[in-house]
């Protein structure tokens, strides 16, 4: 089912943003087919499925995924969830982070290296572990519950007011839903 919901559209990151370098990321992914899984809002409250329990359950293990994660304010909708990650700083190494020469990678090399870094490899890990349990519940192995891609907004920490602006349009959500 298409619907004209702001995120019907190609999910981006930034280009050749080293998604492991602390700070705080604006994550929306949504359901294949924008199939209204998780879920229905009835009287501006989110009223959740079996499945969007699972995706619950797991979201709250987000921190235990790496000593770096913290999970900032979330929430699940029908056919997608947002939420904040922050990674904090680097702790316990003797040497310090190497520095990436981004403008001498080829896309490919860029990509190759993205998929290697904190965010995706949490993002990845999240979708396996919750379409895996889903597929078990639905009886359909194999079968993908989430979009391929997802919308990761880079917090911009210098922008007065952009985290907690990010925070309530997530905990508003159910509220805006017009689904």
């Amino acid at each position: 089912m298409k619907t004209n919901h702001e995120y019907d559209r190609p999910f981006h990151r930034q280009p050749w943003w080293d998604y492991s370098a602390p700070g705080s990321y604006f994550i929306t992914i949504c359901i294949q087919n924008r199939e209204r899984l998780l879920g229905h809002i009835e009287d501006g409250e989110m009223h959740l499925s079996p499945y969007g329990e699972i995706v619950r359950a797991e979201i709250l293990k987000i921190p235990d995924y790496h000593d770096r994660a913290e999970l900032g304010e979330w929430v699940i909708m029908p056919d997608h969830i947002h939420l904040i990650i922050t990674l904090t700083e680097w702790k316990g190494f003797d040497i310090e982070r190497p520095a990436f020469r981004w403008q001498s990678l080829t896309t490919k090399e860029y990509i190759a290296l993205r998929r290697r870094m904190l965010i995706p490899k949490i993002i990845g890990k999240f979708k396996m572990l919750t379409s895996k349990q889903i597929n078990i519940l639905r009886g359909t192995s194999g079968q993908k519950t989430w979009l391929h891609n997802y919308h990761g907004h880079i917090i911009n920490t210098n922008t007065k007011g952009e985290y907690e602006r990010i925070a309530r349009y997530i905990r508003k959500n159910p509220e805006n839903w017009e689904g």
